[in-house]
Protein backbone atom coordinates (compact mmCIF):
# COMPACT_ATOMS: atom_id res chain seq x y z
CA UNK A 1 0.00 0.00 0.00
CA UNK A 2 1.24 3.53 -0.70
CA UNK A 3 1.62 5.90 2.24
CA UNK A 4 -0.33 8.96 1.47
CA UNK A 5 1.25 12.00 3.11
CA UNK A 6 0.54 16.07 2.81
CA UNK A 7 3.76 16.85 0.77
CA UNK A 8 4.84 20.56 0.23
CA UNK A 9 7.52 21.49 -2.11
CA UNK A 10 10.09 24.18 -2.17
CA UNK A 11 11.42 23.32 -5.63
CA UNK A 12 9.56 22.61 -8.84
CA UNK A 13 9.98 19.92 -10.50
CA UNK A 14 11.33 17.38 -8.04
CA UNK A 15 9.45 14.12 -7.51
CA UNK A 16 9.13 12.97 -4.14
CA UNK A 17 7.48 9.74 -4.90
CA UNK A 18 4.58 10.26 -2.45
CA UNK A 19 0.88 10.33 -3.76
CA UNK A 20 -0.45 13.91 -2.28
CA UNK A 21 -3.69 13.67 0.21
CA UNK A 22 -6.89 14.12 -1.63
CA UNK A 23 -7.89 17.54 -2.16
CA UNK A 24 -4.25 18.94 -1.05
CA UNK A 25 -2.97 22.01 -2.99
CA UNK A 26 0.16 21.01 -5.46
CA UNK A 27 3.51 21.05 -4.77
CA UNK A 28 3.75 24.11 -6.46
CA UNK A 29 0.72 25.49 -4.94
CA UNK A 30 2.47 27.78 -1.68
CA UNK A 31 4.61 30.21 -5.00
CA UNK A 32 1.71 31.29 -6.60
CA UNK A 33 -0.21 32.25 -3.21
CA UNK A 34 3.00 33.78 -2.04
CA UNK A 35 3.57 35.83 -4.91
CA UNK A 36 0.09 36.83 -5.08
CA UNK A 37 -0.08 38.30 -1.65
CA UNK A 38 3.34 39.69 -1.86
CA UNK A 39 2.60 41.70 -4.97
CA UNK A 40 -0.82 42.85 -3.11
CA UNK A 41 1.01 43.78 -0.29
CA UNK A 42 2.91 45.84 -3.08
CA UNK A 43 0.31 47.48 -4.71
CA UNK A 44 -1.06 48.39 -1.40
CA UNK A 45 1.92 49.94 -0.56
CA UNK A 46 2.57 51.77 -3.79
CA UNK A 47 -1.25 53.30 -3.62
CA UNK A 48 -0.37 54.67 0.06
CA UNK A 49 2.33 56.59 -1.08
CA UNK A 50 0.68 57.86 -4.28
CA UNK A 51 -1.97 58.97 -1.80
CA UNK A 52 0.64 60.69 0.76
CA UNK A 53 2.08 62.75 -2.24
CA UNK A 54 5.45 63.76 -2.47
CA UNK A 55 5.53 66.41 0.35
CA UNK A 56 4.36 64.31 3.29
CA UNK A 57 6.52 61.57 1.98
CA UNK A 58 9.20 64.09 2.11
CA UNK A 59 8.38 65.40 5.75
CA UNK A 60 7.99 61.60 6.88
CA UNK A 61 11.69 61.32 5.49
CA UNK A 62 13.26 64.61 7.92
CA UNK A 63 11.28 63.31 11.13
CA UNK A 64 12.04 60.14 10.53
CA UNK A 65 15.90 61.20 10.53
CA UNK A 66 15.48 63.71 13.12
CA UNK A 67 13.78 60.99 15.58
CA UNK A 68 17.02 59.08 14.74
CA UNK A 69 19.10 61.84 15.23
CA UNK A 70 17.86 62.60 18.36
CA UNK A 71 17.72 59.17 19.80
CA UNK A 72 20.80 58.64 19.13
CA UNK A 73 22.25 61.46 20.95
CA UNK A 74 20.17 60.84 24.25
CA UNK A 75 21.39 57.44 24.52
CA UNK A 76 25.22 58.57 23.46
CA UNK A 77 25.51 61.41 25.68
CA UNK A 78 22.58 61.46 28.39
CA UNK A 79 24.34 60.93 31.40
CA UNK A 80 23.16 62.56 34.68
CA UNK A 81 20.63 64.03 36.58
CA UNK A 82 20.51 67.41 34.87
CA UNK A 83 17.54 69.23 35.64
CA UNK A 84 16.69 66.57 38.21
CA UNK A 85 19.71 67.51 40.04
CA UNK A 86 18.34 70.99 40.03
CA UNK A 87 15.17 69.90 41.90
CA UNK A 88 16.47 67.37 43.79
CA UNK A 89 18.80 70.45 45.00
CA UNK A 90 16.21 72.77 45.76
CA UNK A 91 14.58 70.22 47.88
CA UNK A 92 17.90 68.99 49.75
CA UNK A 93 18.49 72.82 50.27
CA UNK A 94 14.76 73.02 51.70
CA UNK A 95 15.14 70.28 54.56
CA UNK A 96 18.26 71.37 55.94
CA UNK A 97 16.48 74.45 56.56
CA UNK A 98 18.87 76.43 53.93
CA UNK A 99 17.32 78.78 50.47
CA UNK A 100 15.74 76.54 48.54
CA UNK A 101 16.53 79.03 45.33
CA UNK A 102 20.05 79.25 46.15
CA UNK A 103 23.43 77.08 45.29
CA UNK A 104 25.34 75.30 47.78
CA UNK A 105 28.34 74.36 46.00
CA UNK A 106 28.73 71.08 49.17
CA UNK A 107 24.82 70.23 48.44
CA UNK A 108 24.22 66.97 46.25
CA UNK A 109 22.67 66.43 44.53
CA UNK A 110 24.37 69.17 41.95
CA UNK A 111 22.50 71.40 40.16
CA UNK A 112 22.65 70.88 35.95
CA UNK A 113 24.23 74.21 36.50
CA UNK A 114 25.07 77.39 38.55
CA UNK A 115 22.72 79.37 36.53
CA UNK A 116 20.56 76.44 36.45
CA UNK A 117 18.53 76.32 39.62
CA UNK A 118 15.10 75.26 40.11
CA UNK A 119 12.89 78.17 38.83
CA UNK A 120 9.75 76.24 39.77
CA UNK A 121 7.20 78.14 42.21
CA UNK A 122 7.76 77.70 45.95
CA UNK A 123 4.49 74.63 45.98
CA UNK A 124 7.14 72.35 44.04
CA UNK A 125 9.65 72.76 46.74
CA UNK A 126 8.33 69.90 49.13
CA UNK A 127 7.44 67.36 46.30
CA UNK A 128 11.39 67.69 45.55
CA UNK A 129 12.21 67.75 49.94
CA UNK A 130 10.73 64.19 49.80
CA UNK A 131 12.50 63.00 46.42
CA UNK A 132 15.71 64.20 47.54
CA UNK A 133 15.56 61.41 50.19
CA UNK A 134 15.72 58.51 47.99
CA UNK A 135 18.19 57.26 45.51
CA UNK A 136 19.37 59.65 42.90
CA UNK A 137 19.47 56.09 40.75
CA UNK A 138 16.10 55.47 41.65
CA UNK A 139 14.65 58.76 41.16
CA UNK A 140 16.41 58.88 37.58
CA UNK A 141 15.13 56.33 36.11
CA UNK A 142 11.20 56.94 37.61
CA UNK A 143 11.43 60.02 35.87
CA UNK A 144 12.28 58.71 32.70
CA UNK A 145 10.10 55.70 32.29
CA UNK A 146 7.70 57.87 34.36
CA UNK A 147 7.59 61.13 31.69
CA UNK A 148 7.48 58.34 28.80
CA UNK A 149 4.78 56.67 30.08
CA UNK A 150 2.35 59.76 30.74
CA UNK A 151 3.39 61.31 27.36
CA UNK A 152 2.35 58.38 25.73
CA UNK A 153 -0.84 58.33 27.71
CA UNK A 154 -1.45 61.79 27.17
CA UNK A 155 -0.82 61.01 22.90
CA UNK A 156 -3.35 58.02 22.96
CA UNK A 157 -6.06 60.17 24.98
CA UNK A 158 -5.82 63.17 21.98
CA UNK A 159 -5.60 59.85 19.04
CA UNK A 160 -8.84 58.19 20.64
CA UNK A 161 -10.65 61.97 20.61
CA UNK A 162 -10.05 62.63 17.52
CA UNK A 163 -9.65 59.90 14.93
CA UNK A 164 -8.53 61.98 11.74
CA UNK A 165 -4.88 62.33 13.28
CA UNK A 166 -4.67 58.36 13.98
CA UNK A 167 -2.29 57.98 10.74
CA UNK A 168 1.70 57.49 11.62
CA UNK A 169 2.48 60.85 9.99
CA UNK A 170 0.67 62.58 13.16
CA UNK A 171 3.11 60.06 15.37
CA UNK A 172 6.25 60.77 13.85
CA UNK A 173 5.59 64.47 14.28
CA UNK A 174 5.03 64.40 17.78
CA UNK A 175 8.22 61.91 18.23
CA UNK A 176 10.07 64.17 16.31
CA UNK A 177 9.42 67.23 18.38
CA UNK A 178 12.06 68.60 19.76
CA UNK A 179 10.27 69.40 23.21
CA UNK A 180 9.74 65.10 23.80
CA UNK A 181 13.53 64.97 23.28
CA UNK A 182 14.18 68.36 25.56
CA UNK A 183 12.13 66.40 28.56
CA UNK A 184 13.68 63.66 28.11
CA UNK A 185 17.39 64.44 28.04
CA UNK A 186 17.39 66.92 30.84
CA UNK A 187 14.55 64.66 32.92
CA UNK A 188 12.12 68.10 33.21
CA UNK A 189 8.49 67.28 34.94
CA UNK A 190 6.46 68.35 31.77
CA UNK A 191 4.82 64.68 31.37
CA UNK A 192 2.32 65.12 34.15
CA UNK A 193 1.34 68.33 33.55
CA UNK A 194 0.67 68.33 29.90
CA UNK A 195 -1.37 65.50 30.83
CA UNK A 196 -3.30 67.42 32.95
CA UNK A 197 -3.86 69.60 30.27
CA UNK A 198 -5.16 67.33 27.61
CA UNK A 199 -7.53 66.19 30.18
CA UNK A 200 -8.79 69.77 31.03
CA UNK A 201 -9.32 70.08 27.21
CA UNK A 202 -10.97 66.81 26.45
CA UNK A 203 -13.14 67.56 29.67
CA UNK A 204 -14.09 71.03 27.75
CA UNK A 205 -14.42 69.42 24.41
CA UNK A 206 -17.35 67.25 26.77
CA UNK A 207 -18.92 70.31 28.34
CA UNK A 208 -17.38 68.94 31.79
CA UNK A 209 -16.18 72.57 32.46
CA UNK A 210 -15.58 72.66 36.48
CA UNK A 211 -13.58 69.53 36.15
CA UNK A 212 -11.78 70.84 33.33
CA UNK A 213 -10.83 74.20 35.25
CA UNK A 214 -9.16 71.84 38.47
CA UNK A 215 -7.28 70.63 35.75
CA UNK A 216 -6.50 74.06 34.37
CA UNK A 217 -5.52 75.18 37.79
CA UNK A 218 -2.85 72.67 38.89
CA UNK A 219 -1.07 73.07 35.76
CA UNK A 220 -1.07 77.14 36.64
CA UNK A 221 0.11 76.26 40.36
CA UNK A 222 3.25 74.45 39.16
CA UNK A 223 3.73 76.63 35.78
CA UNK A 224 2.87 80.37 36.28
CA UNK A 225 3.24 81.27 32.81
CA UNK A 226 -0.01 79.45 31.74
CA UNK A 227 -2.07 82.02 34.05
CA UNK A 228 -1.79 83.76 30.74
CA UNK A 229 -4.89 81.22 30.02
CA UNK A 230 -6.92 81.94 33.17
CA UNK A 231 -7.16 85.63 32.04
CA UNK A 232 -7.98 84.61 28.52
CA UNK A 233 -11.24 83.03 29.39
CA UNK A 234 -11.99 85.63 31.83
CA UNK A 235 -11.98 88.06 29.01
CA UNK A 236 -13.63 85.76 26.62
CA UNK A 237 -16.06 85.49 29.57
CA UNK A 238 -15.93 81.27 29.77
CA UNK A 239 -16.27 81.78 33.72
CA UNK A 240 -17.07 78.31 33.85
CA UNK A 241 -13.64 77.26 33.38
CA UNK A 242 -11.54 80.14 34.53
CA UNK A 243 -13.35 80.30 38.07
CA UNK A 244 -12.57 76.98 38.93
CA UNK A 245 -9.57 77.08 37.78
CA UNK A 246 -8.26 80.31 39.43
CA UNK A 247 -9.41 78.96 42.71
CA UNK A 248 -7.35 75.72 42.26
CA UNK A 249 -4.36 77.47 41.67
CA UNK A 250 -4.79 80.34 44.02
CA UNK A 251 -5.15 77.28 46.80
CA UNK A 252 -3.01 75.59 46.17
CA UNK A 253 -0.27 78.92 45.62
CA UNK A 254 -1.33 79.79 49.21
CA UNK A 255 -0.22 76.73 50.88
CA UNK A 256 3.91 77.52 50.85
CA UNK A 257 2.84 80.78 52.52
CA UNK A 258 0.89 78.54 55.63
CA UNK A 259 3.42 76.24 55.57
CA UNK A 260 6.64 78.42 55.24
CA UNK A 261 5.55 82.49 54.91
CA UNK A 262 6.16 84.23 52.60
CA UNK A 263 10.30 84.32 53.32
CA UNK A 264 10.05 81.34 50.45
CA UNK A 265 8.08 83.51 47.72
CA UNK A 266 10.54 86.07 48.22
CA UNK A 267 13.37 83.79 47.41
CA UNK A 268 11.92 82.43 44.41
CA UNK A 269 10.54 86.03 43.42
CA UNK A 270 14.67 86.65 43.49
CA UNK A 271 15.92 83.98 41.65
CA UNK A 272 13.57 84.28 38.95
CA UNK A 273 14.04 88.05 38.23
CA UNK A 274 17.84 87.58 38.20
CA UNK A 275 17.72 84.72 35.48
CA UNK A 276 19.90 85.28 33.29
CA UNK A 277 19.10 82.50 30.51
CA UNK A 278 17.06 84.52 28.53
CA UNK A 279 19.38 84.06 25.16
CA UNK A 280 19.44 79.70 25.77
CA UNK A 281 18.30 78.70 22.14
CA UNK A 282 15.33 76.36 23.86
CA UNK A 283 13.51 79.71 25.03
CA UNK A 284 10.72 80.41 22.70
CA UNK A 285 9.18 83.47 24.41
CA UNK A 286 9.89 86.90 22.28
CA UNK A 287 11.28 87.91 25.27
CA UNK A 288 14.10 85.50 24.62
CA UNK A 289 14.40 86.66 20.76
CA UNK A 290 14.67 90.40 21.79
CA UNK A 291 17.59 89.25 24.21
CA UNK A 292 18.60 87.35 21.69
CA UNK A 293 19.19 91.07 19.10
CA UNK A 294 20.46 92.42 22.33
CA UNK A 295 17.27 94.42 22.81
CA UNK A 296 15.79 93.02 25.80
CA UNK A 297 13.39 95.86 26.72
CA UNK A 298 11.94 95.48 23.22
CA UNK A 299 11.13 92.08 23.51
CA UNK A 300 8.78 92.80 26.72
CA UNK A 301 7.71 95.52 24.73
CA UNK A 302 6.85 92.97 22.25
CA UNK A 303 5.41 90.44 24.59
CA UNK A 304 3.42 93.17 26.31
CA UNK A 305 1.57 94.29 23.36
CA UNK A 306 0.81 90.45 22.41
CA UNK A 307 -0.82 90.25 25.46
CA UNK A 308 -2.87 92.86 25.10
CA UNK A 309 -3.98 92.49 21.96
CA UNK A 310 -4.69 88.67 22.70
CA UNK A 311 -7.00 89.50 25.38
CA UNK A 312 -9.07 92.21 23.21
CA UNK A 313 -9.46 89.46 20.61
CA UNK A 314 -10.91 87.42 23.72
CA UNK A 315 -13.07 89.90 24.77
CA UNK A 316 -14.07 91.17 21.09
CA UNK A 317 -15.04 88.04 19.31
CA UNK A 318 -15.67 85.75 22.48
CA UNK A 319 -13.94 82.18 20.55
CA UNK A 320 -15.65 79.34 21.70
CA UNK A 321 -13.78 78.04 24.62
CA UNK A 322 -11.31 75.52 23.11
CA UNK A 323 -10.30 78.17 20.47
CA UNK A 324 -9.90 80.30 23.41
CA UNK A 325 -7.87 78.23 25.31
CA UNK A 326 -5.84 77.08 22.44
CA UNK A 327 -4.83 80.87 21.25
CA UNK A 328 -4.36 81.10 25.14
CA UNK A 329 -1.71 78.26 25.53
CA UNK A 330 -0.26 79.67 22.16
CA UNK A 331 0.25 83.60 23.69
CA UNK A 332 1.38 82.06 26.80
CA UNK A 333 4.27 80.63 24.91
CA UNK A 334 4.33 83.77 23.32
CA UNK A 335 5.18 85.74 25.92
CA UNK A 336 7.23 83.91 28.26
CA UNK A 337 9.30 85.33 29.54
CA UNK A 338 10.98 81.84 29.97
CA UNK A 339 9.35 79.18 27.32
CA UNK A 340 11.19 75.92 26.98
CA UNK A 341 11.29 73.73 23.86
CA UNK A 342 9.62 71.22 26.35
CA UNK A 343 6.62 73.87 26.82
CA UNK A 344 5.59 73.35 23.22
CA UNK A 345 4.32 70.22 24.18
CA UNK A 346 1.25 71.91 25.84
CA UNK A 347 0.47 72.74 22.20
CA UNK A 348 -0.56 68.76 21.50
CA UNK A 349 -4.24 68.94 22.19
CA UNK A 350 -4.41 71.86 20.02
CA UNK A 351 -2.18 70.30 17.18
CA UNK A 352 -4.81 67.48 17.12
CA UNK A 353 -8.56 68.90 17.37
CA UNK A 354 -6.98 70.98 13.94
CA UNK A 355 -7.08 71.22 10.26
CA UNK A 356 -3.29 70.61 8.66
CA UNK A 357 -2.79 73.05 6.67
CA UNK A 358 0.54 74.29 5.03
CA UNK A 359 1.14 77.16 8.28
CA UNK A 360 0.34 74.00 10.93
CA UNK A 361 2.94 72.12 8.96
CA UNK A 362 5.65 74.21 8.76
CA UNK A 363 5.23 75.14 11.89
CA UNK A 364 5.44 71.77 13.20
CA UNK A 365 8.66 71.01 11.14
CA UNK A 366 9.78 74.22 12.53
CA UNK A 367 9.16 72.57 16.33
CA UNK A 368 10.84 69.48 15.22
CA UNK A 369 14.36 71.38 14.84
CA UNK A 370 16.81 70.13 17.55
CA UNK A 371 16.31 72.62 20.57
CA UNK A 372 19.90 73.85 20.32
CA UNK A 373 21.60 74.34 16.55
CA UNK A 374 24.76 73.24 19.16
CA UNK A 375 23.65 70.03 19.60
CA UNK A 376 22.56 68.87 16.06
CA UNK A 377 26.26 69.77 15.28
CA UNK A 378 27.72 67.75 18.38
CA UNK A 379 25.04 64.89 16.72
CA UNK A 380 26.68 65.36 13.37
CA UNK A 381 29.98 64.72 14.70
CA UNK A 382 30.43 68.92 13.89
CA UNK A 383 32.96 70.57 16.48
CA UNK A 384 31.34 73.82 17.81
CA UNK A 385 32.89 76.47 19.89
CA UNK A 386 31.31 77.30 23.06
CA UNK A 387 29.51 81.02 22.21
CA UNK A 388 29.19 83.44 25.08
CA UNK A 389 25.88 84.90 24.78
CA UNK A 390 27.00 88.61 23.84
CA UNK A 391 28.47 86.95 21.07
CA UNK A 392 25.60 86.66 19.14
CA UNK A 393 25.08 87.97 15.75
CA UNK A 394 22.15 88.56 13.59
CA UNK A 395 22.22 84.73 11.86
CA UNK A 396 22.53 83.09 14.70
CA UNK A 397 19.98 85.24 16.78
CA UNK A 398 17.71 84.12 13.81
CA UNK A 399 18.36 80.65 14.00
CA UNK A 400 18.25 80.57 17.74
CA UNK A 401 14.87 81.84 17.55
CA UNK A 402 13.34 79.43 15.60
CA UNK A 403 10.60 78.01 18.17
CA UNK A 404 9.93 82.04 18.31
CA UNK A 405 8.51 81.96 14.86
CA UNK A 406 6.59 78.93 14.90
CA UNK A 407 4.99 80.50 17.88
CA UNK A 408 3.87 83.32 15.84
CA UNK A 409 2.73 81.10 12.83
CA UNK A 410 0.63 79.27 15.32
CA UNK A 411 -0.59 82.26 16.66
CA UNK A 412 -1.78 83.24 13.52
CA UNK A 413 -3.21 80.17 12.54
CA UNK A 414 -5.17 79.99 15.69
CA UNK A 415 -6.43 83.11 15.18
CA UNK A 416 -7.82 82.54 11.43
CA UNK A 417 -8.23 79.24 11.92
CA UNK A 418 -9.21 77.59 15.19
CA UNK A 419 -11.85 75.07 14.21
CA UNK A 420 -11.62 71.70 15.37
CA UNK A 421 -11.60 69.29 12.96
CA UNK A 422 -15.05 67.46 11.96
CA UNK A 423 -13.99 63.87 12.10
CA UNK A 424 -13.49 64.57 15.85
CA UNK A 425 -16.53 66.13 16.95
CA UNK A 426 -17.94 65.10 20.72
CA UNK A 427 -21.40 63.65 20.41
CA UNK A 428 -23.89 66.04 20.30
CA UNK A 429 -25.78 65.40 23.75
CA UNK A 430 -22.56 66.53 25.38
CA UNK A 431 -20.93 69.31 23.06
CA UNK A 432 -21.09 72.69 25.02
CA UNK A 433 -22.91 75.12 23.28
CA UNK A 434 -20.50 78.09 23.06
CA UNK A 435 -18.42 75.15 20.99
CA UNK A 436 -21.07 74.38 18.57
CA UNK A 437 -20.22 77.51 16.27
CA UNK A 438 -16.75 76.78 15.81
CA UNK A 439 -17.34 72.95 15.42
CA UNK A 440 -19.96 73.19 12.72
CA UNK A 441 -17.73 74.94 9.81
CA UNK A 442 -17.07 72.10 7.13
CA UNK A 443 -13.66 71.86 6.55
CA UNK A 444 -11.18 70.02 4.43
CA UNK A 445 -8.74 67.54 6.78
CA UNK A 446 -5.51 66.37 5.80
Amino acid sequence: MAIESKTWGWRRGRDTGVKPLAGAAPENGLRPNCAATMGAAGARLRRAVAAAGPWRLAFAAFVSLNIALNLAWVVTTRSGLKDLGSFLHSGAGYRLGLNPYHYESWLLPQPVSVQGLNLNPPISVYGFDYLSRLPAGRVEAMFLVGSLLLLALSVGLLMAAYPDKRNVFVLLAVLSLAGVWHMVWYLQLYAPLILAITCSWLLMRRGNLLAAGVMLGLVVAIKPNFGVVILALLAARHFEVALPALGTAAIISAAPLLISGPLIYEQWIELVTSFKGLVWTSNASLVSAGARFHQPLVGYALASVALLLMLYWQWRFRPPVLQSTAAAITAALLIGPVSWAGYTLFLLPYFFSQRWDRRLWTAVVMLDMPFAPKLLAAMLGLPVPHTPPHSLNLITALTASVYVWAMVLLMHHNLTEGTPSTAALAPAEKRQPVMVQAELVPVDNA
